[in-house]
């Protein structure tokens, strides 16, 4: 049976274990509409994953969606997946004064993927301990504006181990002792693919193959765990190019666009 990639890759977006609900989260899910929100200064933790509307409802639905999250006072983003509608709904939010925070793309590869470059230098540790946990969440948060990890986030870290086990992981990538790159990943609640995510390396360091490194360590674990796919949500500026040249294929465009409350518009 044919396998509808862009289906299957928007369950980066889409796919997730309800067990898995942080405390205080608010989900709105519903056939027209998913969306959440949490109280947090990472403007990525409330989010909009879907809007399928027809063009005549649209706006009064995108009044509806702005007015949850300005009623909590919370920035968020609205992630713009294939199954989004109508069509112009990106246009439509730009113009509701929402601004584009980057131009992504999901791709999808068939495991095993060959030609990914290695690092034999870069020691790759399995973040699963308090130390590695909190250092992990550092480095991935450290160029927000308020980056101080508590107890809570990396306990919080910790549960989502326990429930998914090696379905999940954080991985940190070291050269000598210094902490250079991050990636995690999560596996479909089917099985079927990975979800690659998280994935950072210092400026200083980007175009020696320590991304890849990373990607290739995460998708052979997935081979050996029986998955079939890999998933990305790709940035159009730093990894989309690297991916296309290693056999992994773009199934469709995403938006994403952010309002940050206190701004006007």
């Amino acid at each position: 049976m044919e396998v509808d990639l862009a289906r299957l890759a928007e369950g980066i977006l889409l796919d997730y274990d309800p067990r898995d609900m942080p405390p205080g989260i608010e989900l709105v899910e519903r056939d027209d509409l998913v969306l959440w929100t949490r109280p947090s200064k990472i403007f990525w933790m409330s989010s909009v994953r879907l809007a399928r509307w027809t063009a005549a409802e649209a706006e009064a639905r995108i009044d509806e969606a702005l007015a949850f999250f300005r009623e909590r006072g919370r920035s968020f983003v609205w992630e713009v997946g294939p199954s989004s509608a109508p069509a112009d709904l990106a246009d439509r939010l730009r113009r509701r004064g929402l601004e584009v925070e980057s131009d992504t793309r999901l791709l999808v590869a068939r495991l095993p993927v060959a030609g990914l470059r290695q690092v034999a230098d870069l020691r790759i540790v399995d973040a699963r301990t308090v130390d590695d946990v909190t250092a992990y969440l550092r480095f991935a948060r450290r160029e927000w504006e308020d980056p101080e990890i508590g107890d809570a986030d990396v306990a919080e870290r910790m549960r989502s181990f326990t429930l998914y086990g090696e379905r999940m992981g954080n991985v940190l990538g070291y050269l000598g002792a210094e902490l250079v790159a991050n990636a995690a990943w999560r596996d479909s609640t089917d099985g079927r693919a990975v979800y690659l995510s998280g994935a950072g390396t210092l400026p200083e360091h980007r175009g020696k193959g320590i991304y890849q490194t990373l990607v290739g360590y995460r998708l052979e674990r997935a081979a050996e765990r029986g998955c079939s796919y890999a998933v990305i949500q790709a940035r159009a500026d730093t990894s989309l190019p690297i991916l296309l040249r290693r056999g992994f294929v773009e199934v469709a465009q995403v938006p994403v666009l952010m309002h940050l409350e206190g701004r006007p518009g």
